[in-house]
């Protein structure tokens, strides 16, 4: 197999279905089902002794192309973003293995917790939060937002400590929302919340948006190119490395844009690489880099790879070479790309 891909030449490549299994279904809210499939990618790159790994972890009610069709158009050459990052992510991780280097993630990469709101021991789960040290906790809204709102209130007042960030996965309607912006002043909730996250749908809202002024931040993380139309002491990024690549990233820092580094709720190999890039970028733009959303481990059932990620806010640096995970990673089964 000979494929080109970003000037980079590929010799071979294996894959490794995986499955996860979600703890509790409504920490991904936008899920049909109640587990994720996704595959490990191990490439072989000319001129390299060393794999390198990626993950492929679609998300087909997001607009992704499902597994099956990834890996159609990788063995056709005809990358998807989903592949592109993958393959970026692979051929980092070749090098870095092939010098017996650690590819490197700062163990003070802090991160936010995420919780489900309407859990029924979600005060006890909060309190555990607050000991392992958590400042900002995220949570998914809007599918009952009267409802939820209340709960949330309530969390509030009994956490005063937390900053929260609300994600609506474009839930609330304008009306919804300019109603929501007036009740957080009316009860002054503004100073526990970091920032809602897609609120309300930007392709179709934007040139509204380019006229809020606050009081609440705003984070885009749905069409991130939109965000550069955006004001950006009212807006900030989310950045999710799996899909996005380093032109926009740059191009977004260099404005001035704040961003918050997220995975792509997939593998812990796909956790890993978010946690470099984010590292790598606060490296360069130390100033504005968010807290980061890289410990989603959580909201599935734990397997070997998520045991060896960490359960307090600052990622767990490994040592090993490339993005870690040598041996279990070696214990897979993997499947020729072409076979």
């Amino acid at each position: 197999m000979d494929l080109y891909f970003c000037d980079l030449n590929i010799t071979h490549i294996d894959y490794h279905p995986y499955q996860l299994t979600f703890s509790n279904h409504h920490l991904g809210s936008v899920a049909k089902g109640s587990f994720r499939k996704g595959a490990l990618l191990r490439i072989q790159f000319e001129n390299k002794q060393s794999y390198g790994y990626g993950c492929i972890h679609p998300w087909e009610e997001l607009g992704d192309k499902n597994l099956a069709k990834q890996l159609e158009h990788l063995t056709a050459n005809k990358p998807t973003p989903l592949i592109k990052q993958a393959i970026h992510c692979a051929y980092a991780d070749s090098v870095a293995r092939e010098n017996n280097l650690a590819l490197h993630i700062s163990d003070q990469l802090k991160n936010h917790a995420l919780c489900e709101l309407t859990h029924p021991n979600i005060s006890a789960i909060l309190e555990q939060k607050k000991q392992l040290t958590f400042k900002i906790i995220k949570i998914k809204v809007g599918q009952n937002w009267k409802k939820e709102r209340e709960v949330w209130h309530q969390l509030t007042q009994r956490f005063p400590h937390f900053k929260w960030r609300l994600d609506f996965n474009e839930r609330l309607s304008t009306e919804q929302f300019n109603e929501t912006i007036k009740w957080v002043k009316n009860l002054g909730l503004n100073e526990y919340i970091d920032f809602f996250e897609d609120p309300i749908c930007i392709s179709s809202n934007l040139e509204t948006l380019k006229n809020y002024q606050g009081p609440i931040k705003i984070a885009i993380d749905r069409n991130i190119q939109l965000l550069s139309q955006l004001n950006p002491d009212n807006f900030v990024g989310v950045i999710k490395p799996a899909i996005d690549d380093d032109a926009i990233i740059e191009s977004l820092l260099k404005d001035g844009y704040q961003l918050s580094f997220t995975s792509y709720l997939d593998h812990p190999v796909g956790q890993a690489w978010a946690s470099y890039q984010a590292s790598n970028w606060k490296q360069q733009y130390p100033k504005q880099l968010l807290t980061a959303g890289l410990l989603s481990h959580s909201a599935y059932q734990s397997n070997d790879f998520s045991a060896e990620l960490s359960s307090t806010p600052y990622w767990k640096a490994s040592k090993q070479a490339g993005l870690g995970f040598g041996s279990l990673l070696n214990q897979l089964s993997w499947i020729p790309l072409n076979s």
